[in-house]
């Protein structure tokens, strides 16, 4: 026979314990209510790929945690019949365009937070389909419908800087890159980067038929990676940030990348060949 560690009242005392479920609740009235306001001041419909890749270009270039607090998120505007995006931190800034079927003469912006750009990456689908996604705009609140989803968020309040101001438009020393290639020649000189963000630079020593990539960290200990280029003009040697670059690389899909330069001083503006829906645009550093 068993002998049980328990005595029958305790017995029972632990069945019905095992019974009992202890609900933790909040009163419903404290629940947090979106509500909508009643004008819509318009809307758009924009396939979901089209709207994913626009946040997708430019979500990686906003800033974190700016007490500029509209440049912690993506501007979504909508102006002459096109829908385009912006994320920047003033040292680095992305644009991504699509054309749209709303009427040229409507115009609207928002600027949309970094939690919702994150969470509409996750939801939108990327696929061939024709699934679409209406956009509709409200004076603090922009609502997302697709897939059987209705999405409300807060916009960010505040003006929007003038980013057409920095995209530079007199560079015209070309040079088009491998993706792939250049990723793999940032990331082996990458091992040698501080972990400091002040440090983190790498030069681009440009010469005729040459790319030298170029990092040294506060050891003075150096890592050189080269790759055949094609660029005729004067040598450039500039530097930039290597998170900037790789943030391009990583999130971007593209074959190759078209860098135009001035000078060892002036913005880098960065497109992709054949295409004049995207744009990004890197300030050099001094190492």
């Amino acid at each position: 026979t068993e002998v049980s560690l328990f005595r029958e009242e305790d017995r029972l005392l632990v069945k019905s314990s095992r019974n009992r479920f202890n609900l933790h609740i909040l009163p419903s009235d404290d629940f947090p209510r979106m509500i909508e306001d009643n004008t819509c001041l318009t809307e758009i419909t924009v396939q979901q790929r089209v709207l994913k890749r626009l946040l997708n270009d430019v979500q990686y270039a906003i800033a974190d945690q700016d007490l500029r607090y509209y440049l912690n998120g993506v501007l979504l505007a909508i102006n002459a019949g096109e829908i385009k995006t912006v994320g920047t931190d003033t040292h680095r800034l992305a644009l991504a365009t699509a054309p749209s079927h709303i009427d040229e003469n409507v115009a609207h912006e928002a600027i949309l937070p970094r939690k919702t750009v994150q969470e509409l990456l996750k939801l939108l689908k990327d696929d061939d389909e024709e699934n679409n996604v209406r956009i509709e705009f409200f004076p603090k609140r922009v609502k997302f419908s697709f897939s059987d989803i209705i999405f409300v968020s807060r916009v960010i309040d505040g003006n929007y800087i003038n980013y057409s101001r920095a995209i530079p438009s007199r560079n015209e020393k070309h040079l088009i890159l491998d993706r792939v290639a250049f990723l793999q020649a940032l990331q082996r000189v990458a091992i040698l980067s501080n972990s400091n963000e002040l440090y983190r630079g790498v030069r681009l020593v440009i010469d005729k038929g040459n790319l030298c990539v170029i990092s040294r960290n506060i050891e003075q200990e150096e890592a050189v990676a080269e790759m055949p280029v094609d660029y005729e003009n004067e040598s450039i040697d500039i530097c930039l940030k290597i998170p900037h670059l790789l943030d391009l690389l990583n999130h971007v899909a593209a074959e190759s990348f078209l860098f135009s330069l001035a000078s060892a001083s002036d913005s880098v503006l960065v497109t992709i060949p054949g295409r004049d829906d995207f744009c990004y645009v890197i300030m050099p550093i001094k190492i």
